[in-house]
């Protein structure tokens, strides 16, 4: 059933920018999440303040383009309103907690040097973009956030759990060897026999 009202709203000279879907996704948000930079383009010179709607979680066609990786296109809405980079979805998550939570590492860290302090904005229940990254295994991205504050290895985020706690509650071994020394011995004296449900090895 969406497929053709998907190319309807895929070709900017046929679509209406205000529809919306049953998630209440725009043709905006449909041409980020899929890719089609040129249709964005088209979109947003048709339509300048499309960029503001958002869907049914609340998210805008930013957190849709950084979720699926599409850098050119998160470049593209950032240049036509800056400000996109702070927009939070109805869980609080920034297009930078989405560009962490996929692995999307060159994003991440472009994201970053934008607005640095993205790097502190915690979701709904309170994770931030280290916890995600660590509990889905995303080394490289754990290594971006770690080189930028080693002390966010530290910060709780849900029921009490550091991002290392995440990462060897879900078996990432290699998120794990990112984190500093210091971080592994405390969780390892307060954590590791009781809670971690898959097989790590935290070398001290």
């Amino acid at each position: 059933m969406r497929a053709p009202w998907l190319a309807y709203c895929l070709n900017p000279l046929l679509a209406d920018v205000r529809t919306e879907d049953w998630a209440q996704e725009t043709p905006l948000h449909l041409a980020a999440s899929n890719g089609r930079e040129g249709v964005v383009a088209q979109l947003l010179a048709f339509s300048p303040q499309s960029h503001h709607a958002r869907d049914f979680d609340g998210r805008t066609a930013l957190h849709l383009a950084a979720h699926g990786g599409h850098d050119k296109i998160v470049a593209r809405l950032l240049a036509h309103q800056p400000a996109l980079i702070d927009a939070v979805d109805f869980d609080n998550k920034t297009a930078l907690y989405h560009a962490a939570a996929k692995g999307h590492e060159a994003m991440v860290v472009e994201l970053l040097n934008l607005s640095p302090g993205l790097i502190d904005v915690k979701s709904t229940n309170t994770n931030t973009p280290l916890h995600v990254a660590a509990s889905e295994g995303h080394a490289k991205v754990v290594a971006a956030l770690l080189a930028r504050r080693l002390s966010l290895a530290e910060v709780a985020g849900a029921a009490g759990r550091t991002p290392l706690f995440c990462a060897a509650r879900e078996g990432r071994q290699e998120a794990v060897d990112l984190f500093p020394l210091t971080t592994k011995q405390v969780f390892c004296s307060s954590h590791l026999s009781r809670y971690s449900t898959r097989s790590v090895f935290i070398p001290l």
